[in-house]
C-alpha cells in the first residue's frame, strides 16, 4: 500500500517543479486603493510574457477599453494577442458589491469571477470555460496610479501550468472621482 503513492508523489513533484515562480513583490500599500472602474476607465495597454511549463515564453499584448454602464456596472473590452496565435476578444462586466469586493462575468469563464481589493492589490479568481483550468491574477497598482503589475497563474487540477507577468499602463490619467 505504501509503495502505491510513491510514483504519484514523484510525478507531482516533478511536474510542479518545472515552472518558475513570480518575482517577490512588496506587500500592497493601503494607498492608492485599486479601483478597477477608475484604473481601467478609457484605454489601457499591457505587454508581458506568458511562460508555460515547457519553458517556452510567449509575448502577450492586451489592448483594453473600459466604459461605465448606466446600471452601475463597468464593462472592460479586451483584445488579447499571444505570439503565434490569433487575437482573442474578451469582455468583462464588473459589478461592485462593496468598496473591496466585485463580482464579474467574463466571456471565456464559467460562472462568476471573484474580485477583491486589498489596498493597492486587486486579486481576481475565476474558472475558465475549459475544464479544471483556474486563473488567479494579482494586480499591483503603482503609487502614481498610471500603471499596474499583473502577476497571474494558470492552474490545471491545482498544478501551475503557466505564469503571466504583464505591465499594464493607462494611456491617459484617470479622472478625479
Amino acid at each position: 500500500m505504501r509503495r502505491a503513492w510513491v510514483p504519484l508523489a514523484l510525478i507531482v513533484l516533478l511536474a510542479s517543479g518545472c515552472l518558475a515562480t513570480h518575482p517577490v513583490v512588496a506587500p500592497p500599500a493601503s494607498e492608492p486603493a485599486f479601483r478597477p472602474e477608475v484604473f481601467f476607465l478609457g484605454h489601457t495597454s499591457g505587454i508581458g510574457t506568458l511562460t508555460f511549463r515547457n519553458g517556452f515564453p510567449k509575448r502577450v499584448r492586451v489592448q483594453s477599453v473600459g466604459t461605465p454602464l448606466a446600471d452601475g456596472t463597468f464593462q472592460l473590452d479586451q483584445t488579447i494577442t499571444i505570439a503565434g496565435e490569433a487575437p482573442e476578444d474578451r469582455t468583462w462586466i464588473m459589478r461592485p458589491q462593496s468598496p473591496a469586493r466585485y463580482t464579474a462575468s467574463l466571456t471565456d469563464a464559467t460562472g462568476e469571477a471573484e474580485i477583491t481589493v486589498e489596498g493597492s492589490l486587486l486579486r481576481i479568481r475565476y474558472l475558465l470555460a475549459k475544464p479544471d483550468i483556474r486563473m488567479e491574477q494579482r494586480l499591483y497598482l503603482e503609487p502614481d496610479g498610471r500603471a499596474a503589475l499583473n502577476l497571474a497563474t494558470v492552474r490545471f487540477l491545482g498544478i501551475p501550468i503557466a505564469r503571466l507577468q504583464e505591465r499594464i499602463t493607462r494611456r491617459s490619467s484617470p479622472p478625479e472621482r
